[in-house]
């Protein structure tokens, strides 16, 4: 197995997902491959009983690292909105759909979103929510207990239970300052510039590896 090219074309390998390849992964994960991945990437590599993910993140922020399965500003107000509920959770608590739903409309009228309204009367607001659950259940967020998403974009009274499996905790990588006051994605990556320690030679070195990365990995995914 590939190891290094495995962790780049994989957001993470979930334990639950696929135990084969998650403790291949663990097995074969050499040295070599690891000091590489530290040093000429500057990438952080996590590994713990859950998942095995390497953070990457991009030298030149690219139109293609978006998330395909998302067409609106909505749906990623939508999964923000779920990472923040999800934190909350325990391992294996559940959860119904309604509340879930109850707790956006309610931290929706807290916080500003600009032209984003929320209101899951419309359709097409229930479906992109439909959309978002699908993806976060793709990535393991999330298992599917009992019920139809589809039936919830169809009707608002339709409920849905999930089960919390702990992961999402580890989606958004950690940051090195407050990012909150952020309203650019280029205002993120100059904070984390000013926050470096490091050589500049070091970290512009760092930068041209990851820029061939992307170019030679398209089909990564850099959703936050």
């Amino acid at each position: 197995m590939k190891v290094l090219e495995e962790l780049l074309e994989n957001y993470w390998i979930l334990n639950d997902q696929d135990n084969e390849k998650y403790e291949q992964i663990r097995k074969e994960l050499d040295d070599k491959t690891v000091n590489f991945i530290k040093q000429k990437l500057g990438y952080k590599l996590i590994i713990n009983p859950y998942l095995i993910k390497l953070e990457k993140i991009p030298g030149i922020p690219q139109t293609f690292m978006g998330i395909k399965e998302f067409s609106s500003k909505l749906e990623y107000v939508f999964l923000c909105l779920i990472l923040i509920f999800l934190e909350e959770k325990s391992r294996k608590e559940q959860f119904i759909l309604s509340q879930l739903i109850d707790y956006i409309q309610s931290e929706s009228m807290q916080i500003h979103l600009g032209e984003v309204v929320i209101d899951f009367n419309l359709f097409k607001q229930r479906q992109a929510m439909v959309r978002v659950l699908k993806y976060i259940r793709d990535l393991g967020f999330i298992k599917l207990y009992d019920g139809d998403e589809n039936k919830f974009a169809e009707n608002i009274e339709n409920d849905v239970l999930y089960e919390v499996t702990g992961v999402s905790k580890y989606f958004v990588r950690n940051f090195t300052s407050n990012i909150t006051d952020c309203n650019l994605y280029t205002d993120i990556y100059e904070q984390e510039q000013l926050g470096l320690e490091q050589d500049k030679g070091i970290e512009r070195r760092q930068r041209v590896y990851r820029s061939n990365v992307n170019n030679l990995r398209k089909k990564i995914e850099y959703p936050l």
